[in-house]
């Protein structure tokens, strides 16, 4: 299911509908490395490293009635786009440190993925999001038997949610903003 902007839609407003593709191809490599940091020395015991890492490449054809559409306006336009929503990479990171003697768990994140297609443009240049990083912070601690606090902090480099159309080689900001850090505290009670 993909979210296109509507060809048959009158005036200045564009409309967005969802429509099924009738097939899509997908063929990715993932990677994973997990290693506690111990063989550092034993202050480095208690801290773990984690990273994993996505290649992925998606195609969907283009509709018959579309890419004739299309190539009246760039003849040279490919059968074949990105599948919607499928970034081509994505990296995720993480650092933790658990220390079950003092009941403390923390963990600082970061993850980021590759170009994609926000929104199939039809006749129009498709939407793509362009990459951000973000970055999370986690700590909790056990009191007692029963009681646990955390702290998150998410979203901490704020990064701009960017959204673009290319045409004819030059790049054109179809939305741009940020939402902002969030920071909550949460208490929770295990009844066991």
């Amino acid at each position: 299911i993909e979210k296109v902007i509507e060809p048959r839609a009158g005036g200045s407003v564009q409309e967005l509908t969802f429509r099924n593709v009738p097939r899509a191809r997908a063929l990715g490599l993932e990677f994973e490395l997990r290693k506690n940091l111990g063989f550092l020395g034993s202050f480095f015991e208690p801290f773990q490293l984690g990273m994993n890492a996505s290649l992925i490449r998606s195609e969907v054809d283009i509709d018959p009635a579309e890419l004739e559409l299309l190539r009246s306006v760039v003849p040279d336009r490919s059968a074949e786009r990105p599948l919607y929503g499928q970034s081509p990479y994505a990296v995720n990171g993480e650092l933790a440190y658990i220390n079950d003697t003092l009941g403390i768990k923390a963990s600082l994140s970061y993850n980021v993925f590759g170009e994609r297609i926000a929104v199939v443009g039809g006749i129009n240049p498709d939407i793509y999001e362009q990459p951000r990083g973000l970055l999370n912070f986690s700590i909790s601690k056990s009191l007692g038997n029963r009681w646990s606090a955390r702290i998150r902090a998410n979203n901490l480099l704020n990064p701009e949610y960017k959204f673009t159309q290319d045409y004819e080689g030059e790049e054109y900001i179809y939305q741009l903003f940020t939402v902002g850090r969030t920071y909550s505290l949460s208490f929770t009670y295990n009844i066991k």
